[in-house]
């Protein structure tokens, strides 16, 4: 299905763009010249209706350093009524580099509903001006430009050779296209741009229509224009015109759908329910639900093709579900891909029984046959026009049929499940969700009855994934290392992916792996051939590589040691900076993506790591790492989501940021001094780290010296000091909701003393502190925090236990060290997190976010009932 709407950015190399021709239709299937070249093609003078556009001086063109050719004068004109399409340009070789551009004037058109009418070209060098006009001149030919995507669309283009063409010249010339495509069925559809690439001196655009006609406009982007409207006789003329428009210079990376240049939509149809009714009889199959069971047996001998191929897979196939998937195979699979639209073949799709016996079409053919043969088996379903890349903003625009570009099939099933199925996709497995299409945002069914688009859902089976497991073998720090590879591919990333292993050859794809993980390690060589398998029940493939790489560790010359380097290579290509970062549009993202890899290494002996585990989420994405060591085996793990399509313009630089912050942790590196040191290591075992040894020690002295006190009735503290006991019934029993703290209190020391000893080779091994403070480039920082958190936890431990007994003698100061117990965790997760991120470049993570969630709820529940609850007061009085 080809595209009605002109584009956006006008074409000034004085080529006539065919989408400006609303839909021009096809004459053939091959490139080749016309066999009357000049039959449509004639010298007329200019039309009545038209106009004259004004004067544009040389002086008044918003001309930038580097313009090759001046644009004086744009000047379009529209006549709807007589079907008629006038253009005037008039441009200026600036310099040398242009006269490539400006010599060749060319026109594109349809000859199976259109005319060109050539009214003049001249060339104006010093004031004076010369008549090019020459039939003769003209060369007719047929490009066929769209014949690697495997569409005719048969337009002609009539080209001249301008000579004797100098830097300075003027080029002025105007024609007029008559004829409209008849699949419009006498409506008007168009649009035209209002912004450009290039300066331009005067630009018009004039539609000339009648007031029974009324047209419908919509301005898509930021035009520079306001529309004027005069009435004269029942006659209306729209009118947008300016001088000195300035270039619009663009950032790159946009959505698909952002408008870099602005652009006016015209149609005569008001409503999207006007496209549906427009296009209800271009769809029309005339099939129906045949008989089922013992009336089916007795029917006569079915009427064509469709029919005989819908009654076998009726007969093969028993469930609906099963049906649409063997329709849909065949309609994908055994129908090729091929587009011939000839006139209004543009939008009216062939008979499905045409498509079925010439086995070939284009996405209106094959959503038509494969809505014939669903309809004949009593399947609802209807075709869908979508478009690829405005879909998500489809509501934005005018309605109108060149609003779309393509053409799927929606489905429902009996059970009541929808599903949105593209008839030109290929190489598709698994169960009918997993066949589903991309989100093309909406679509606008062809249904009697359909009065807006619908909005397309996919079905988490069929949304994309990817994963990689990433397996190193390092026998010694000296030897090379193996590496396998498995890629495994979920989803929308199967079918793609099929596709491209089917179509090369085994030496293509070994090459290509090769030299992709090349990137990274650059010594690497094959070990075996790539290999991939198919699961077609699940959807899924699987590719698994062999590697060996010679120089797996490399030497470090800055100690003498060596290193190996760790890098998520699928996860850094999705996390890259924009090529823009200060733009004026939005930033388009790869969206949906979800993609993760997997390291491991086998490693040559015990290794000092640094457990991580790290999240990090914004509005476009989600990221998370881990890492882990099991004995001499290394765990990384990184998972990239995208959760938007594109970022708003004021969100880029804050999105920017959060990339870089994930760059700056992205990789990783193993270090080793000294590699004759590991036997030592090795034979050494766990050796103590005198740090945070003396730390835990000093701590603890304190808190048993403090909670020592509790049972020393002539201590100096007096605040700690056992008051004289009191009668039984001055002191009420612990009840209420002060059991709940009762028994967080007896099991609050376990808490920090399970992380000391879960976290004890981390904290107390004195090779991990040797290590980070070699190889970290935070080293230092890191030994720091280390301290201090084992410095945290172990007060925590006494400060608890001071509390119990505190807690349950009914102290007076009970409730104190309550409250002290519930802030001095929060304060020290809070400093912990801070100190981590500030100095010692540790990311927050997930369990960091939960952990201060936790404290702020526990104090904002507990430390105002134990200041103003009366049982507090009542039951704390020793």
């Amino acid at each position: 299905m080809r595209k009605g709407r002109s584009p956006s950015l006008l074409n000034f190399c004085v080529k006539w763009c065919g989408a400006v021709l609303a839909f021009a239709g096809v004459a053939g299937v091959s490139a080749q010249v016309s066999p009357s070249p000049h039959a449509a093609i004639s010298i007329q003078p200019v039309p009545e209706w038209v106009a004259p556009a004004e004067t544009a001086a040389p002086s008044s063109v918003a001309g930038e350093a580097g313009q090759t050719v001046d644009y004086l004068i744009v000047d379009s004109q529209v006549n709807v009524i007589d079907e008629a399409y006038y253009y005037r340009r008039s441009l200026r070789v600036s310099q040398a580099a242009g006269l490539q551009e400006a010599g060749e004037i060319s026109f594109d058109f349809d000859p199976a509903y259109q005319t060109l009418d050539l009214h003049y070209l001249r060339v104006i060098r010093d004031g004076v001006a010369s008549d090019r006009l020459r039939l003769a001149d003209f060369e007719v030919i047929r490009q066929e430009r769209d014949r690697e995507r495997a569409l005719y669309d048969g337009r002609l283009t009539a080209i001249l050779q301008l000579s004797d063409l100098r830097v300075g010249d003027t080029i002025d010339y105007a024609a007029t296209l008559r004829g409209r495509n008849p699949v419009y069925a006498g409506h008007y559809a168009d649009s035209f741009g209002v912004g450009w690439a290039v300066p331009v001196a005067y630009f018009r655009h004039r539609l000339i229509t009648s007031e029974t006609r009324p047209l419908h406009f919509k301005t898509i982007g930021d035009s520079p224009f306001t529309a004027t409207q005069l009435t004269v006789g029942g006659q209306v003329t729209w009118e947008w015109s300016g001088h000195g428009l300035a270039a619009i210079t663009t950032d790159g990376e946009a959505p698909f759908w952002y408008p870099n240049f602005p652009y006016v939509e015209v149609s005569e149809f008001a409503e999207w329910n006007d496209v549906a009714r427009w296009a209800l009889p271009l769809y029309d199959d005339q099939s129906a639900p045949f008989e089922a069971d013992a009336r089916r047996a007795a029917k006569a001998p079915a009427d064509d093709a469709v029919d005989r191929m819908a009654r076998e897979l009726s007969d093969q196939y028993s469930t609906p579900e099963d049906r649409v998937l063997a329709a849909l195979d065949f309609v994908q699979e055994e129908v090729r891909y091929l587009g011939i639209e000839l006139g209004a073949g543009s939008h009216r799709p062939r008979a499905p029984a045409a498509t079925l016996a010439s086995r070939f079409g284009d996405c209106k053919d094959k959503a038509l046959l494969l809505c014939a043969l669903l309809r004949r088996m009593g399947i609802e379903c209807a075709p869908a026009l979508v478009d690829t890349s405005n879909g998500p903003r489809l509501l934005d625009h005018q309605p109108s049929p060149n609003a779309f570009d393509h053409v799927i099939t929606w489905v429902r099933l009996p059970d009541g499940r929808d599903y949105w199925l593209d008839g030109t996709a290929t190489d598709q497995d698994g169960n009918l969700a997993q066949h589903s299409s991309s989100d093309l945002g909406y679509a606008l069914l062809v249904l009697p009855g359909e009065f807006f688009p619908r909005k397309m859902k996919v079905p988490p089976a069929a949304l994309p994934r990817i994963v990689e497991n990433w397996v190193y073998q390092s026998p010694a720090l000296d030897a090379p290392a193996g590496l396998q590879i498995t890629t495994t591919y979920y989803g929308q990333s199967a079918p793609g992916m099929r596709a491209w292993l089917n179509a090369r050859t085994a030496e293509e794809i070994q090459r290509d792996y090769l030299n992709y993980v090349a990137r990274q390690h650059p010594d690497v060589t094959a070990t075996a051939p790539v290999t991939w398998t198919n699961d077609p029940i699940n959807n899924i493939v699987a590719t698994v590589e062999s590697y060996e790489n010679a120089h797996f560790w490399a030497a470090d010359e800055t100690d003498g040691g060596v290193r190996a380097e760790l890098y998520p290579l699928s996860i850094g290509n999705l996390v890259t900076k924009p090529a823009s970062p200060v733009r004026r549009t939005p930033l388009r993202l790869s969206h949906p993506v979800d993609t993760s890899v997997v390291l491991t290494v086998e490693l040559p002996e015990a290794w000092p790591v640094t457990p991580f585990d790290r999240e990090v989420t914004t509005p476009h994405f989600s990221f998370h790492s881990l890492g882990r060591i099991d004995q001499r085996t290394l765990h990384l793990e990184y998972r990239y989501r995208s959760l938007a399509a594109f970022v708003e313009t004021e969100d880029v630089a804050a999105h920017t940021a959060e990339l870089a912050r994930i760059n700056d942790r992205l990789g990783y590196e193993l270090t080793h001094t000294d590699p004759a040191d590991s036997a030592v290591a090795t034979a050494e075992g766990f050796r103590l780290n005198q740090a945070t040894f003396w730390t835990a020690v000093i701590v603890s002295a304190a808190g048993l010296f403090f909670l020592r006190q509790l049972w020393s009735p002539p201590s100096p503290f007096a605040g700690l000091a056992s008051p004289p006991p009191l009668p039984a019934q001055a002191t009420p029993p612990l009840g209420g909701w002060l059991v709940l703290p009762a028994i967080s209190l007896v099991i609050g020391p376990f808490i920090p003393l399970a992380t000391l000893v879960t976290q004890g080779a981390t904290y107390f091994d004195g090779a991990i502190w040797d290590a980070l403070g070699r190889n970290s480039p935070h080293g230092l920082a890191t030994q720091q925090l280390l301290v201090f958190e084992v410095a945290g936890h172990t007060a925590l431990v006494w400060i608890r236990l001071i509390t119990v007994r505190l807690f349950f003698t009914k102290r007076q100061n009970a409730p104190r060290w309550v409250i002290a117990g519930i802030l001095f965790p929060l304060v020290f997760t809070a400093l912990d997190v801070l100190i981590a991120e500030q100095w010692a470049g540790i990311a927050l993570d997930a369990e960091d976010t939960a952990d201060l969630g936790r404290g702020i709820v526990g104090a904002v529940v507990w430390i105002p009932y134990f200041l103003i609850s009366k049982r507090v007061k009542s039951t704390f009085i020793r």
